[in-house]
Protein backbone atom coordinates (compact mmCIF):
# COMPACT_ATOMS: atom_id res chain seq x y z
CA UNK A 1 0.00 0.00 0.00
CA UNK A 2 1.28 3.15 -0.83
CA UNK A 3 2.13 5.50 2.15
CA UNK A 4 0.30 8.92 2.27
CA UNK A 5 2.49 11.81 4.28
CA UNK A 6 -0.74 14.06 4.60
CA UNK A 7 -1.27 12.17 8.05
CA UNK A 8 2.59 13.04 9.81
CA UNK A 9 3.00 15.41 12.09
CA UNK A 10 6.83 16.93 12.47
CA UNK A 11 7.99 16.23 16.02
CA UNK A 12 11.84 18.03 15.51
CA UNK A 13 13.37 20.06 12.86
CA UNK A 14 17.54 19.64 11.98
CA UNK A 15 19.46 22.00 10.15
CA UNK A 16 21.05 18.84 7.96
CA UNK A 17 19.65 15.31 7.08
CA UNK A 18 22.75 13.10 8.99
CA UNK A 19 21.77 15.00 12.40
CA UNK A 20 18.59 12.97 12.70
CA UNK A 21 19.63 9.49 11.73
CA UNK A 22 20.57 8.16 15.46
CA UNK A 23 17.11 9.00 16.22
CA UNK A 24 15.65 7.48 13.28
CA UNK A 25 17.02 4.54 13.85
CA UNK A 26 15.51 4.60 17.61
CA UNK A 27 12.44 5.33 16.06
CA UNK A 28 12.40 2.27 13.64
CA UNK A 29 13.33 0.26 16.11
CA UNK A 30 10.14 1.13 17.95
CA UNK A 31 8.29 0.12 14.82
CA UNK A 32 7.89 3.63 14.62
CA UNK A 33 7.69 5.18 10.48
CA UNK A 34 9.33 8.11 9.67
CA UNK A 35 9.55 10.92 7.20
CA UNK A 36 12.04 13.70 6.25
CA UNK A 37 10.23 16.29 5.03
CA UNK A 38 12.59 18.65 2.87
CA UNK A 39 15.27 16.19 2.99
CA UNK A 40 16.33 16.25 -0.76
CA UNK A 41 16.12 19.91 -0.99
CA UNK A 42 18.95 20.47 1.67
CA UNK A 43 21.10 17.74 0.10
CA UNK A 44 21.18 19.46 -3.13
CA UNK A 45 21.20 22.85 -1.33
CA UNK A 46 22.97 22.72 1.74
CA UNK A 47 22.26 26.52 2.08
CA UNK A 48 18.63 26.52 1.74
CA UNK A 49 18.49 24.60 5.14
CA UNK A 50 17.34 27.93 6.93
CA UNK A 51 15.28 29.21 4.38
CA UNK A 52 12.76 25.61 3.79
CA UNK A 53 12.79 26.03 7.82
CA UNK A 54 15.26 22.37 8.28
CA UNK A 55 14.92 19.25 7.99
CA UNK A 56 11.51 17.73 9.28
CA UNK A 57 11.26 14.51 11.16
CA UNK A 58 7.84 13.06 10.93
CA UNK A 59 5.48 10.27 12.06
CA UNK A 60 2.06 9.59 11.80
CA UNK A 61 -0.56 10.69 14.24
CA UNK A 62 -1.27 7.32 15.69
CA UNK A 63 2.55 7.09 17.01
CA UNK A 64 2.81 10.93 18.09
CA UNK A 65 3.06 10.14 21.73
CA UNK A 66 5.26 7.57 21.75
CA UNK A 67 7.73 9.25 19.00
CA UNK A 68 7.78 11.88 21.58
CA UNK A 69 8.74 10.06 24.40
CA UNK A 70 11.45 8.77 22.59
CA UNK A 71 12.75 11.54 21.60
CA UNK A 72 12.72 13.24 25.12
CA UNK A 73 14.27 10.26 26.52
CA UNK A 74 16.87 10.12 23.74
CA UNK A 75 17.99 13.85 25.07
CA UNK A 76 16.82 15.18 21.32
CA UNK A 77 14.94 18.64 22.07
CA UNK A 78 11.33 18.20 20.34
CA UNK A 79 9.45 20.57 18.60
CA UNK A 80 7.46 21.48 21.75
CA UNK A 81 10.74 23.30 23.09
CA UNK A 82 11.50 24.76 20.20
CA UNK A 83 8.81 26.15 17.91
CA UNK A 84 5.38 26.46 17.51
CA UNK A 85 4.65 23.14 15.94
CA UNK A 86 5.13 21.26 19.24
CA UNK A 87 2.09 23.02 19.90
CA UNK A 88 -0.29 21.55 16.30
CA UNK A 89 1.90 18.19 17.52
CA UNK A 90 0.02 18.00 21.12
CA UNK A 91 -3.27 19.34 19.42
CA UNK A 92 -2.52 16.52 16.60
CA UNK A 93 -2.65 14.48 20.04
CA UNK A 94 -5.66 15.41 21.25
CA UNK A 95 -8.16 15.89 18.76
CA UNK A 96 -7.37 12.72 17.60
CA UNK A 97 -8.68 11.09 20.59
CA UNK A 98 -11.92 12.32 20.13
CA UNK A 99 -14.22 9.87 18.85
CA UNK A 100 -16.06 12.34 16.27
CA UNK A 101 -12.98 13.49 15.06
CA UNK A 102 -9.98 10.80 15.24
CA UNK A 103 -11.22 9.74 11.65
CA UNK A 104 -10.32 12.85 10.02
CA UNK A 105 -7.68 14.19 9.01
CA UNK A 106 -5.44 16.29 10.86
CA UNK A 107 -6.07 20.05 8.83
CA UNK A 108 -9.83 19.28 9.33
CA UNK A 109 -10.00 18.37 12.60
CA UNK A 110 -7.45 21.82 13.19
CA UNK A 111 -9.78 23.69 11.53
CA UNK A 112 -13.24 22.32 13.10
CA UNK A 113 -11.55 23.31 16.10
CA UNK A 114 -10.30 26.88 15.22
CA UNK A 115 -13.80 27.75 13.70
CA UNK A 116 -15.10 26.76 17.45
CA UNK A 117 -12.63 29.07 19.36
CA UNK A 118 -13.34 31.49 17.03
CA UNK A 119 -17.11 31.55 17.26
CA UNK A 120 -16.94 31.29 20.86
CA UNK A 121 -14.89 34.38 21.18
CA UNK A 122 -17.29 36.23 18.88
CA UNK A 123 -20.28 34.99 20.77
CA UNK A 124 -18.61 36.29 24.16
CA UNK A 125 -17.87 39.73 22.45
CA UNK A 126 -21.36 40.06 21.36
CA UNK A 127 -22.58 39.53 24.71
CA UNK A 128 -20.15 41.63 26.54
CA UNK A 129 -21.07 44.65 24.09
CA UNK A 130 -24.41 44.07 24.07
CA UNK A 131 -26.42 46.97 25.29
CA UNK A 132 -28.29 45.98 28.48
CA UNK A 133 -32.06 46.47 28.15
CA UNK A 134 -31.21 49.69 30.74
CA UNK A 135 -29.06 51.36 28.13
CA UNK A 136 -31.66 50.24 25.41
CA UNK A 137 -34.62 52.16 27.00
CA UNK A 138 -32.66 55.45 27.91
CA UNK A 139 -30.30 56.19 24.95
CA UNK A 140 -33.45 56.99 22.90
CA UNK A 141 -36.70 58.50 23.15
CA UNK A 142 -39.42 56.76 21.72
CA UNK A 143 -42.03 58.14 19.62
CA UNK A 144 -45.71 56.54 20.46
CA UNK A 145 -47.03 54.90 17.49
CA UNK A 146 -49.80 53.27 18.94
CA UNK A 147 -51.51 52.96 22.50
CA UNK A 148 -53.96 50.24 23.07
CA UNK A 149 -55.75 49.78 26.24
CA UNK A 150 -57.76 47.11 27.04
CA UNK A 151 -58.76 46.63 23.45
CA UNK A 152 -59.49 50.15 22.99
CA UNK A 153 -57.13 52.46 20.84
CA UNK A 154 -56.41 55.67 22.90
CA UNK A 155 -55.33 58.77 20.79
CA UNK A 156 -52.18 60.45 22.55
CA UNK A 157 -52.77 64.55 22.76
CA UNK A 158 -50.55 66.35 24.67
CA UNK A 159 -51.73 69.82 25.48
CA UNK A 160 -48.55 71.87 26.29
CA UNK A 161 -46.82 70.30 22.95
CA UNK A 162 -46.87 73.15 19.76
CA UNK A 163 -47.18 70.61 17.46
CA UNK A 164 -45.14 71.45 14.01
CA UNK A 165 -46.40 70.26 10.20
CA UNK A 166 -42.97 67.83 9.70
CA UNK A 167 -41.79 65.01 8.24
CA UNK A 168 -40.78 62.86 10.78
CA UNK A 169 -41.11 64.94 14.08
CA UNK A 170 -42.71 63.21 17.25
CA UNK A 171 -44.80 65.07 19.39
CA UNK A 172 -45.91 62.73 21.59
CA UNK A 173 -43.38 59.71 23.25
CA UNK A 174 -42.17 58.52 25.89
CA UNK A 175 -38.91 59.18 27.88
CA UNK A 176 -36.99 57.11 30.20
CA UNK A 177 -34.67 59.25 32.10
CA UNK A 178 -31.47 58.05 34.34
CA UNK A 179 -32.60 59.01 36.84
CA UNK A 180 -35.70 56.54 36.88
CA UNK A 181 -38.05 58.97 35.74
CA UNK A 182 -40.49 58.27 32.78
CA UNK A 183 -42.61 60.52 30.81
CA UNK A 184 -45.65 59.32 28.42
CA UNK A 185 -47.50 61.59 26.34
CA UNK A 186 -50.61 62.83 27.93
CA UNK A 187 -54.16 61.83 26.85
CA UNK A 188 -55.76 65.78 25.97
CA UNK A 189 -53.79 66.82 29.24
CA UNK A 190 -49.92 67.75 30.04
CA UNK A 191 -47.30 64.58 30.09
CA UNK A 192 -47.84 62.29 32.17
CA UNK A 193 -44.89 61.33 34.76
CA UNK A 194 -44.22 58.00 36.85
CA UNK A 195 -41.02 55.96 37.37
CA UNK A 196 -39.76 53.06 36.13
CA UNK A 197 -37.19 50.14 36.91
CA UNK A 198 -36.15 47.42 34.38
CA UNK A 199 -34.58 44.01 34.53
CA UNK A 200 -33.49 41.36 31.82
CA UNK A 201 -37.17 40.13 31.09
CA UNK A 202 -39.48 43.20 33.02
CA UNK A 203 -40.13 46.55 32.90
CA UNK A 204 -42.15 48.01 36.06
CA UNK A 205 -43.80 51.14 35.34
CA UNK A 206 -44.95 52.48 39.12
CA UNK A 207 -46.11 56.45 40.30
CA UNK A 208 -47.55 57.21 37.68
CA UNK A 209 -49.38 61.28 38.40
CA UNK A 210 -52.62 60.55 36.15
CA UNK A 211 -54.21 58.02 34.39
CA UNK A 212 -52.67 55.55 36.81
CA UNK A 213 -55.23 52.53 35.57
CA UNK A 214 -53.84 53.08 32.20
CA UNK A 215 -50.01 53.26 32.35
CA UNK A 216 -48.37 51.55 35.75
CA UNK A 217 -48.45 47.74 35.65
CA UNK A 218 -45.40 45.69 34.77
CA UNK A 219 -44.80 44.92 30.84
CA UNK A 220 -42.99 42.52 29.06
CA UNK A 221 -40.99 44.42 26.67
CA UNK A 222 -39.14 43.60 22.73
CA UNK A 223 -36.55 45.50 20.58
CA UNK A 224 -36.76 45.12 16.97
CA UNK A 225 -34.41 47.46 15.22
CA UNK A 226 -35.71 50.59 15.56
CA UNK A 227 -39.21 49.71 17.28
CA UNK A 228 -40.32 49.14 20.92
CA UNK A 229 -43.74 47.26 22.21
CA UNK A 230 -44.79 47.15 25.87
CA UNK A 231 -47.31 45.00 26.98
CA UNK A 232 -48.78 44.70 30.08
CA UNK A 233 -52.27 42.87 31.09
CA UNK A 234 -54.26 45.72 29.87
CA UNK A 235 -52.11 48.00 27.69
CA UNK A 236 -50.46 47.75 24.99
CA UNK A 237 -47.67 50.49 23.33
CA UNK A 238 -46.01 50.77 19.96
CA UNK A 239 -42.89 52.84 19.51
CA UNK A 240 -40.90 53.49 16.69
CA UNK A 241 -37.32 55.41 18.25
CA UNK A 242 -37.66 59.53 17.93
CA UNK A 243 -35.57 60.14 15.04
CA UNK A 244 -35.46 64.00 16.53
CA UNK A 245 -34.23 63.52 19.94
CA UNK A 246 -31.97 66.54 21.36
Amino acid sequence: MENSHHDFVTIATFNHPYEVAIIRIKLDSAGIDTFLKDELTTHIYPFSSNAVGGVKLQVRNEDLEAALEILENSGHPTNDEDNSSGFLNRLALFTGQIPLLKRIRFEGRFLIIATLLFSSVIGIIYVIAKPTPYEKFTENDWCVVDINYQNTQIQPMTQEFVRLVQNGFCPEKISFRDNGAVFFPGLNSRPIKGEWNVNDSKLEITRIDTFAQIFEGEYDFSFAKNNLILESAKTKIKCSVDQFRY
